[in-house]
């Protein structure tokens, strides 16, 4: 049958320019799904061919689409650690190929998202925090009334930050489920943290190394309960700016009330900045962990994740690569 014309133009090469020459180049893709993932230095874009909006090809005029959805890319260390080393780990990497590649890139790029949204807000406080110091360092040099400064809605600031923290923890947990079976309903970090100690037979150091993990992930499910099921044993404290009694200036602070994992009163900024990178650290060490132990049958004794210290990188914020010893050096492979 003669092709129609639709099936011409869907079937013909075409080329195109990823948004725009101040993101920089191109530097990775990644698969992700029914779409592209085009990873620039400084943005990542969504690109979907009109066959996979349109597959029964039934009107010609759908275009191939892109979409901006992240404005970091392969310069932010958030995209190195997570992303492409889920890329690095899980689809080039010589994981066990019982894994399904696409669900676990897409699994990851679901806790990528949530810590983009933590590192967000806490760039965003940080910000917001210099610009209010700085109209008031402004106003006290005009010797005008004191004026304190402020935070525009910093309860919801910090309500979004620690339900997207939580949300982060059940994600990563949910890529966990992938390699392990947990038990339905509740189960949490404990959960995995025993399956996989019995399943492997770990190590004293690995088995604490996965108690931190149970402990962290155990105060950011605390501070969410705080907010949502605040008790005067169960709750979060957050200050704006204030005026102490010997006539200082704080800044905004947090305090964390809870029977278990209390925090006693720090720095806001401080505190947003320490969670999302505890976050990144908890979710590119449990990658690791997962590809260290689903190598491909067979490949046990001859390939490891290894951490490559920079000038042997091939991102710079991509730390860990499986790896093989080739003649006496250790090359990445995949």
């Amino acid at each position: 049958m003669a092709k129609r014309p639709i099936d011409l133009k869907r079937d013909s090469g075409f080329s195109g320019t990823v948004g725009t020459d101040d993101e920089g180049a191109i530097k990775e893709f990644l698969n992700v799904g029914s779409a592209l993932l085009t990873i620039k230095e400084r943005a990542i874009y969504k690109f979907q061919l009109a066959d996979q909006i349109d597959p029964d090809r039934t009107n010609i005029d759908v275009p191939h689409v892109q979409q901006k959805i992240y404005s970091i890319g392969d310069s932010s260390e958030i995209v190195g650690r997570i992303l492409l080393t889920a890329k690095y780990l899980f689809e080039h990497g010589m994981l066990d190929g019982r894994f399904d590649k696409k669900a676990l890139l897409a699994s990851a790029l679901e806790f990528f998202d949530e810590v983009e949204k933590l590192l967000a807000l806490s760039q965003g406080m940080t910000r917001d925090q210099d610009a209010a110091i700085a109209e008031f360092e402004k106003q006290k040099a005009q010797k005008s009334t004191l004026l304190l400064p402020s935070i525009g809605d910093l309860n919801g600031r910090v309500r979004s930050f620690v339900q997207h923290a939580d949300h982060s923890m059940q994600r990563l947990l949910a890529l966990c489920r992938i390699f392990y079976t947990l038990a339905p309903g509740k189960a949490w970090f404990d959960s995995l943290a025993r399956v996989a100690a019995e399943e492997h037979q770990l190590e004293q150091e690995q088995i604490e190394r996965l108690g931190r993990m149970v402990r962290f992930a155990q105060f950011l499910r605390n501070c969410r309960n705080c907010i949502e099921h605040p008790k005067p044993h169960q709750r979060i404290i957050s200050n704006d700016f204030r005026m102490t009694q010997n006539a200082q200036i704080q800044l905004p602070s947090i305090e964390v009330v809870h029977d278990e994992t209390s925090e006693p009163e720090i720095s806001l900024s401080v505190f947003m900045e320490n969670m999302t990178q505890s976050v990144v650290n908890l979710g590119e060490s449990t990658m690791v962990f997962l590809a260290t132990y689903h190598v491909m049958p067979g490949w046990e004794d001859k390939l490891a994740v290894l951490y490559f210290p920079e000038d042997q990188r091939r991102h710079p914020h991509v730390h860990y690569y499986f790896a093989a010893n080739m003649g006496g050096q250790v090359v990445p492979v995949g």
